[in-house]
Formats: C-alpha cells, structure tokens, sequence
C-alpha cells in the first residue's frame, strides 16, 4: 500500500485564520519525539498459581487491556523476528523518517522549480537540507527540512516554521521518486493548475497543510497531537516515527505480559493474546496482485470486518470527529486556525488518542 499523502480539496469557503496566540515551545526533537516507553514490570518468580476461572480470565484480560501501554516496535523484535524483517523496508516502515542522504530521494543540489512566479531552490547547508521558497508572508525565506514523508510514488518534505509553536508544514513540492524513463526523477507541484500563493488557504504554510493535524496520526505510531489552543501551537510527540506494529495492534504492553506469562506456564486463557482488538483473519484468504493489476484482491472473502476497520482508520477519506485541546472543552464547530472541532462525539479505541477519535 502507497503512503502517499492525499492532496487536500480546497474548501468551498474558506475561514480566516484566528490570530496567532503567543509562541508554544519548540518543536520536540527527535531524541525527545522517539523517547523510549518502559517496558511493562518483570512478573512475580512465584510458583504456578491455579489455572484461574472463565469469569476471572475475562475480567482479569478487560483490565489488562484496559491498562496496556505502549512499548514500541523494539520491544516486538525478539519474539517477531520474521514480521520485523518483512516490515523493515516497507511503505509502512518508511512513512517518516528522518532526512539524510539514505532518506532523502530529492535533488537537493541547488535545483530549483519555478510556479506562478515563484522560484524554490532546493539545497544542503551541512548536513542539513534547506529549502528556499515562499512563505507565509509571501517573501522567500530559507526552511530546514524536519523530516521526509512517504517513499513512492512521491516524497515529501516537512518544513520547520520559525515562529517557535511546534508546527511542521508539508511542501506542496513533491519529488516524483519514479524512474526517470517513467516520468520521474523530478520536483512536481500538486496543484500543478491553480495558482496557490500565500493568501490561499492550500498554500503550504496554512492550516490544510498542516503535518500535526492533518498527517501525522497515519504515519507515526501512538500520536499526541497536543494543541494548545491558548498558544496556538503544537507539542506533538510518538512512540515510533514510523507505522509501526501498535499502529495497527494497539498498546502492546498487555500482550507482552501475556507472553511473559505464557513462557513461565501461568498465562491465562485470552484468545486475543492480550491485545484489545483481534485483528486475526481466520478465512485463510490473502491479498493477491495478479500481473498488470492496479489494485490487489482477497483470494476469499475476510471472515470479519476486523481489517477493514483496523486499516480504513488511515486507508480512507475520514475526518475528525472531536477533539480535546489542553483539557478545554472545545465548543461545537470552533474553528481554530482551519481546525474544525465538532461536538463531542469520541469513543473509546486503543489505537486512537485521548485527543481524537476518527470517522471514515
């Protein structure tokens, strides 16, 4: 499956910004971004205690569930070894990154891309990546590149404001990471037919281009957005950069305390293994891609709607059903810098944050 990041549709009326706030703290680093959760505490040595009721096995299994936390993909290597290097290397695996020379698939030799008059010039300053282009006033200003997003067909570049509030903002200049005999090998616009300058509310430094709001709970794994709505700005923080293996199995902490007692022989009867939602599909299908297909098909049909909601979460056209801002109740409908928070309407799911519930 393609990463790629959808081209937002440009609103029929578009609001006016609300004026900044004063400056929130900078945007975490990332050391502080990927700091690693503690694992869950070791179980007691004790001796094997007896096998515990049906009744109790469930009530003991909701609560552990209802506790688990996130340990991060590290913590699911030594046991999944297989899975691990079948994801390494993978669109999920390379969703976000970190911009270096093995990640970064554009030329940034000083190419430049001229639109509407607008000339952006693509370059390195040491070991960072800069782009120099239009910005939210309009005049051209130099941006560092925070990280690259998606692999292919395209990539592209999340740029650091200096205005000190968090915010990360995706380049509407992509690099087409095709061959160049397919057409590739180039930075495109992806609004390659309307004029889209600093007033418009799709140019690359406003609200709709926004990595914390609008991207980065689909490519990084247990995403905190955290908006204040008192500063307008972000501290945004994951377990993972990347899609990772709680992205789709939720907190995995439950299920490594599963495991642990399961190896010392106490484990209790959970058929979800210590995970909140089964994902399992038991019909035997797969998904297959037969030669020349565009898209790929299940060789039988899935014996629930388990992956359907657990991959439609990111894998849809979904918008946001509520929000919490700094424990402000938000009222319905305020808009907030383009971020529309509507009534509350959120439930309870382990892959969604305390900050937002998703509706496809």
């Amino acid at each position: 499956m393609v990463l790629a990041t959808l081209v937002p549709p440009r609103p029929a009326q578009p609001s006016t910004p609300a004026t900044p706030g004063s400056p929130a703290s900078a945007l975490p680093t990332a050391s502080a971004a990927l700091a690693t959760i503690p694992p869950p505490s070791a179980s007691p040595a004790d001796s094997p205690s007896p096998a515990p009721s049906p009744s109790a096995s469930a009530a003991a299994t909701s609560e552990t569930t209802a506790q688990a936390t996130w340990v991060g993909s590290k913590t699911c290597q030594p046991c999944h070894e297989t899975e691990w290097k079948l994801w390494l290397g993978s669109d999920h695996d390379l969703a976000m990154q970190l911009p270096t020379p093995a990640t970064v698939k554009g030329d940034f030799s000083g190419r430049t891309f001229e639109k509407d008059g607008v000339v952006t010039t693509f370059s390195r300053r040491g070991d960072d990546y800069i782009v120099r282009t239009d910005g939210p006033d309009g005049k051209l200003h130099d941006y560092r590149v925070a990280y690259v997003f998606g692999v292919e067909p395209l990539q592209q570049v999340l740029l650091e404001l200096p205005e000190g509030r968090g915010r990360l903002q995706a380049l509407s200049i992509a690099w087409d990471t095709r061959p160049a005999a397919a057409g590739g090998q180039r930075w495109f616009h992806l609004y390659p037919n309307e004029k889209v300058d600093h007033t418009d509310v799709l140019h690359w430094t406003g609200p709709a281009q926004n990595w914390n709001h609008m991207c980065a709970d689909c490519h990084s794994t247990n995403l905190r957005k955290g908006f204040d709505a008192k500063t307008d700005g972000f501290t945004t923080t994951f377990t993972d950069i990347d899609v990772a293996c709680e992205a789709c199995h939720g907190p995995g902490s439950a299920h490594v305390r599963w495991a642990e007692e399961k190896r010392a022989g106490r484990a209790a009867a959970d058929p979800r293994r210590g995970f909140a939602l089964p994902i399992v599909d038991a019909s035997g299908g797969e998904w297959k891609l037969a030669p020349g297909a565009s898209i790929a098909h299940r060789t039988k049909a899935p014996s629930s709607r388990a992956e359907v909601e657990t991959c439609g979460r990111c894998h849809s056209r979904r918008a946001l059903l509520c929000g919490r801002v700094s424990g402000v109740e938000p009222p319905s409908r305020r808009p907030i810098r383009g971020h529309m928070y509507k009534s509350r309407l959120c439930a309870s799911s382990p892959l969604i944050s305390d900050e937002e519930t998703s509706h496809s």
